[in-house]
């Protein structure tokens, strides 16, 4: 007979919200989108060319980073590519000046930004780049959980970014493969 045995399991960061993304960064943006669009079906994507941050600290001093992002959907999971189109010190820059590619950033949203801050930098993690997001001012920040792992990106939403979440899955259920990248007048 065979007895199954009930743990309370700890805390762990995989509770602290919904996982909604995989972002990546690319040599080549264009290329990235391209492939995620053509070959993985994913889309279309939504390009900000230039993203506003009401404020932003990397390391805990003042931010100007200049980044696009490219944003779509595979079925459900958000896909996300981001660029820095400037040298100002981020985690973005650091990567792209390394020469790295791929799987960035695993993003999660959270109803309570400080209660996940908390959890992340008890599990070891050292927050790197925080910051608000222009418009309703929803938080954010990126935690380093280990070198060899992806940042994980935190936010808490506002009802304006969860529309345009609900916006773009939408556009992906009824894409018929046309228009894969589309730019943000």
């Amino acid at each position: 007979m065979t007895v199954l045995r009930t743990f309370a399991l700890p805390p762990s960061i995989a509770r602290l919200g919904e996982i909604v993304q995989l972002a990546f960064m690319a040599r080549d943006f264009e290329a990235g989108l391209r492939f995620w669009s053509e070959t993985m079906g994913a889309g279309p994507f939504f390009v900000i060319d230039h993203v506003r941050f009401a404020e932003a600290r990397y390391r805990g001093a003042p931010a100007q980073m200049d980044i696009a992002v490219g944003i779509g959907y595979w079925g459900d999971l958000q896909i996300e590519f981001v660029h820095q189109h400037n040298d100002a010190p981020s985690i973005f820059h650091d990567w792209q000046k390394d020469g790295r590619e791929g799987l960035h950033h695993i993003g999660i949203l959270v109803g309570d930004i400080a209660m996940a801050e908390r959890a992340c930098i008890d599990a070891g993690a050292s927050v790197l780049l925080e910051g608000t997001m222009s418009g309703e001012r929803g938080r954010f920040f990126y935690a380093r959980m280990a070198d060899s792992a992806p940042f994980l990106e935190v936010i808490e939403p506002t009802g304006k970014l969860l529309k345009g979440f609900e916006y773009m899955r939408g556009a992906a259920r009824n894409w018929d493969g046309r228009d894969p990248v589309r730019r943000r007048p």
